[in-house]
C-alpha cells in the first residue's frame, strides 16, 4: 500500500483479500494457482471439517523472473502504471471510505 500510494507499481499475485488492488492497469501481476497449505488435512478435521481455510498462492520463480524483466525493460510504462496506481488508491482506498466500508459490514451484523 505504501508504495503504491506514492506511484510505485508492486508486483503481486491477486491472492488473500488483493484482488480489489490487484488490476493490470496499476500493478505487475503474477499468474498463481491454489496450493493446499502444510497441515490442510490435520485443520480441515480439527474445525468439523470446514474447507474455507488453508490455501495459499504458489508462483513460480520463472513467472517472478518473467515480470521483473517486464517491469526493467519498460521504465515509462512503470510511470504510467505508478500514476494512476496513486490516483486510484487516493480516490478509491483512502482511510474515510475504508471505514465507511467497515461500518457497512458491520452493519450487516445487526
Amino acid at each position: 500500500y505504501q508504495r503504491r500510494v506514492r506511484g510505485i507499481p508492486v508486483i503481486l499475485a491477486g491472492f488473500a483479500g488483493l484482488q480489489s488492488v490487484a488490476k493490470e492497469e496499476l500493478n505487475y501481476l503474477l499468474n498463481w494457482s491454489y496450493e493446499k497449505a502444510i497441515g490442510y488435512d490435520a485443520w480441515k478435521d480439527q474445525n468439523e471439517f470446514s474447507d474455507d481455510f488453508g490455501n495459499w498462492a504458489t508462483i513460480e520463480k520463472d513467472e517472478l523472473v518473467r515480470v521483473m524483466r517486464q517491469v526493467i525493460s519498460n521504465v515509462t510504462l512503470v510511470k504510467e502504471k505508478g500514476k494512476r496506481c496513486a490516483d486510484f488508491i487516493r480516490k478509491e482506498e483512502n482511510y474515510h471510505l475504508t471505514a465507511l466500508k467497515l461500518v457497512q459490514s458491520l452493519s450487516n451484523f445487526t
